[in-house]
């Protein structure tokens, strides 16, 4: 009886703590933090692969030794 009335108690502390304002604050920062800081890792990602991307371009277009030597 005793450890029925234990549970009843944690399990309506648990659903207090879900009505305060504060928690649901903190969680609005925690899924801002984790939008956020994904946005900055795929566009940090996104750059350097068009930075990699325009080198192979630019490296294609150069003229090398051999292409000077074919020019007629």
């Amino acid at each position: 009886m005793q450890s029925d009335k234990i549970m009843s108690n944690s399990k309506i502390d648990k659903i207090d703590e879900i009505k305060k304002p504060f928690f649901w604050i903190s969680q609005l920062f925690i899924l801002n933090a984790t939008v956020v800081g994904g946005g900055c890792l795929a566009a940090n990602q996104g750059y350097k692969q068009a930075v990699q991307f325009e080198n192979m371009r630019s490296y294609k277009k150069t003229p090398t030794f051999r292409n000077l030597c074919n020019l007629n």
